[in-house]
């Protein structure tokens, strides 16, 4: 979550606080010309330790991390994905896409690897900054990155779900390998085999539509500007290029200028891409006409096995 203050007297060198270190805020950080801006970087807690979940960075956001040196650390610590597979709980296949790749990096090593990218000259403020509203939207239910594979489990909020993150390790590992049953042998071994320490239970929040990214001075960026859930797989990949969006308009445009700019090629795809992402959420986790959907996912010309 990253919010900003922008001071500005160009081509006089200009003042940002980015508030959030997180991915956002260390990629927009990258991104920023220092000779043109003079950067503190506000985190709450800086020592927290990153959640170990794998995410899809494409080839999009793939060309905005080479833009600011980070792409080749990134694939080094990544696993390629080539082929994609929706399959139902039977492990039919649904629908498969190939010739499209994504790297599966884990938040440490990509959060690791933007802050490596940050210019010395950036200052690192640890604190609350109390003049911005901050919330923070979390992705994932239940997630973990155990060796080569990622998994997450979602479920609705009630009944026994009603308060997941106040679980205990074992309950929550319990809980995890009864649902990953329904899944087959495989899901079950491989959730079983996860440490429990290791599995994160959270409550999923989306943000609503939120089509205006700047007022006065301020700026969001990322899930401050779009939480969405992740059953498309866009959520730090969005972050990533508005970080680099905003930021190289900042270093190359004036402000006004800059921040049209960034109005105009962001707001849309990320307000559309966040309502298609909820949209798959409902869709992927219907009680009834389950098998319905199904169906129609499974469209001509799809390889099966």
């Amino acid at each position: 979550m990253s919010s900003y203050y922008i001071h500005s007297n160009f081509p006089e060198i200009g003042t940002i606080s980015v508030v959030g270190g997180g991915i956002a805020g260390l990629a927009l950080a990258a991104t920023l010309d220092p000779e043109r801006w003079s950067v503190t970087l506000h985190e709450q807690a800086p020592d927290r330790p990153p959640a170990g979940a794998g995410l899809a960075m494409w080839p999009d956001v793939m060309a905005a991390l080479d833009s600011i040196g980070v792409g080749d650390t990134v694939r080094a610590n990544a696993r390629l994905i080539d082929r994609f597979e929706l399959a139902d709980g039977a492990r039919r296949t649904l629908h498969v896409i190939e010739n499209r790749s994504a790297h599966l990096v884990t938040r440490p090593h990509l959060l690791k690897a933007l802050d490596a990218a940050v210019p010395a000259s950036v200052v690192r403020s640890t604190g609350r900054v109390g003049r911005l509203t901050r919330w923070r939207a979390t992705s994932w239910s239940g997630r973990t990155a155990s060796g080569e594979s990622n998994w997450y489990l979602a479920h609705r909020a009630n009944g026994e779900f009603a308060n997941i993150s106040a679980w205990g390790d074992a309950t929550a590992h319990r809980v995890a390998v009864a649902l990953a049953a329904r899944f087959g042998a495989e899901a079950e071994a491989l959730i079983g085999a996860t440490t429990p320490a290791a599995i994160l239970r959270q409550d999923l929040w989306v943000a609503p539509a939120r089509w205006r990214l700047s007022s006065g001075r301020a700026v969001l960026i990322g899930d401050a500007a779009h939480a969405m859930a992740p059953n498309l797989g866009r959520g730090a990949c969005e972050s990533i290029l508005d970080a680099v969006a905003l930021g190289q308009a900042l270093s190359t445009m004036d402000v006004p200028r800059a921040l049209r700019h960034y109005q105009r090629t962001r707001a849309a795809r990320t307000q559309g891409l966040r309502a298609a992402s909820s949209l798959a959420m409902r869709v992927s986790m219907l009680e009834r006409g389950a098998g319905l959907r199904d169906r129609l996912v499974r469209l001509p010309g799809v390889r099966h096995r």
